[in-house]
C-alpha cells in the first residue's frame, strides 16, 4: 500500500488473523511516473473473495452481532 495517494482503504474483519483484510484500495496516481514518463491519475482495488465469501456466512449465523464503524 506504499505506492497509494489520498485517498486510501482497508476493510478488514474482526478476525484475530494475520490475514484478515477483505478488500484494500484507493488512488495510485504516482505510480505510473515511476516506470515512465507520463503522470497518469488512476484508482484500483483488490478483493479477497474467499474470504469475503467467509465474512458473509459467518454473519449469517451471527445476525445480532453485525456493526459497522466508519473512521472519516
Amino acid at each position: 500500500m506504499d505506492y497509494y495517494n489520498d485517498i486510501v482503504f482497508e476493510i478488514k474483519s474482526r478476525d484475530d488473523h494475520t490475514q484478515n483484510t477483505i478488500c484494500a484500495g484507493g488512488r495510485y496516481d504516482g505510480l505510473m511516473s515511476i516506470i515512465s514518463n507520463k503522470e497518469v491519475p488512476a484508482i484500483g482495488f483488490a478483493i479477497g473473495i474467499e474470504r469475503l465469501i467467509n465474512e458473509i456466512n459467518t454473519s449469517i449465523f451471527n445476525k445480532n452481532k453485525n456493526q459497522s464503524i466508519l473512521f472519516p
